[in-house]
Order: structure tokens, then sequence, then C-alpha cells
């Protein structure tokens, strides 16, 4: 990283920035170089002088340590908690899109520009465009997830019919819950097991298009929900029944 302050970077301000989910040796919470003990400091220095010969002792003062409270454990779902959170103050909690998948759309796209061979990288330019994932990629994934038709039943009508046909309202407060994630799982190319869901359902309602909507989904229980696995369940099953009924009918 040091190596910068003299390379392609030479003519722009930097900062390096080492980040650590366990304490370092000299402190176990964020500091800046500056701040370290002089014994520390010169360690630092003097290894650095080794590994750089051009190496200026002031670059030392553009250094920073963070350290994080994530374990490497935890570091999975704490990513996914705070992309769904992401997600709810962008969108609103009722958004129907399938967070998981758009974490691994980015995890792909820091993957690919990672493998981009370093000594093809000629200029700033370069390096921002091939090897960077910035605001514009976020920016730019989130404007294709809300310009995509989202397929959100009217539940008043759905709920209307259904009590008229028996349903509790227990039964329906439980469906209502899933038809967020089953209205992503239908959009979803990725999630190759709600897709043979889809498929079967889809099946189901062009042999009984004319069916009102309790009976299809009677017919869905019957002849899908013993094969299922989880997390898939009953309601889930009854959410995503609707969801398909409201997009093919």
């Amino acid at each position: 990283m040091f190596l910068n302050f003299d390379g392609l970077l030479a003519d722009h301000q930097l900062q390096v920035i080492l980040v650590s989910n366990t304490a370092f040796e000299f402190a176990g919470q964020n500091i800046s170089a500056t701040d370290l003990p002089k014994k520390y400091r010169e360690k630092i220095a003097d290894r650095l002088k080794d590994e750089i010969p051009a190496f200026a002792e002031e670059q030392l003062d553009k250094l920073h340590f963070i350290v994080t409270g994530v374990s490497i454990e935890s570091m999975q779902s704490f990513l996914h908690g705070e992309a769904m959170e992401f997600f709810n103050s962008n969108f609103g909690e009722d958004h129907g899109f399938n967070v998981n998948s758009w974490v691994r759309l980015l995890h792909s796209e820091i993957t690919r520009k990672n493998n981009y061979a370093s000594d093809q990288v000629a200029t700033i330019n370069d390096l921002i465009s091939k090897k960077c994932v910035g605001r514009k990629v976020i920016q730019d994934s989130l404007d294709l997830l809300s310009s995509k038709k989202r397929i959100h039943p009217d539940m008043a009508l759905v709920n209307s019919e259904l009590k008229t046909a028996g349903w509790t309202s227990q039964d329906l407060m439980r469906m209502a819950k899933k038809i967020p994630q089953a209205v992503s799982d239908l959009t979803d190319a990725t999630n190759l097991e709600a897709g043979a869901i889809v498929q079967r359902l889809e099946e189901l309602f062009s042999l009984q298009s004319d069916a009102a909507l309790p009976e299809f989904i009677a017919r869905a229980e019957e002849e899908i929900l013993m094969s299922l696995r989880a997390p898939y369940d009953a309601a889930y099953l009854r959410a995503f029944s609707v969801v398909v009924y409201y997009e093919k009918i």
C-alpha cells in the first residue's frame, strides 16, 4: 500500500487504513500512527524502510488503524443484517426485493474486479473503473432493482375473498408475513428451489385457470405442500400461490 505514494497515485492525497477484527499489539481501538507510542512508531517505520527503500518517515502520518467488533465468523450475518436495514431505509419494509441476491451480486462484482490484472492498470481512471467498487456501482444496482416490476397483490381483495372462504385472521396474518419474500423469490432467477415451486404453481394454474383463489390455494397445498423443505412451509406456499395467481389471472 505504501508503494502507491510514489507510484500511480503519487499526485494524490493518500491515507493508508488497516482494519482488523482483533486488537492490535499497540491499541485495542481506532488510532492514527501519529498517536502511537514512540517504540511502536519506530518499529513500524523500521520495517517499512526495510521493505521500501524510498520510504519517507513522514508518510507514517498517513497511516491509521481501525478495530472492528465484527468477528470473521459473524461477518456474513452482519453483512446481510446491514444490507437488510439499508434496503428497508431505501425502499420501505415491504420492499419485496431479495436482499441476499443483491449481496451475491456485489460479491461477484468485487471478485471480478479483484481478478483484473494489476499490471494492466496504467492510469487513475483504469484503477477506478477496473479495480474499484464505488458509490456508482451501488447506486446503479439499486436503480436497476427499483426499475423492475414488482408484483404486489391487492391484499384487501385477497383477504376479503379468503375470509369469505373461511380463513381465520391468524391464517391471513401468517400468510401476509410471507408475501414480501414470495414476491422477491418470484423474480429471483438465482433461487432455483423457489423457481421450481413457481413452475409447479404455474402448471397447476394452467390446468385450472378458472378456479377461484381459495380453490387454487387448496389445490396447491394438496399437490405441493408435502414435497416442500425448510424454510418453505404452508404459510409460504399460500403466499406464493397468491402471488402466482395474482400475476397469472
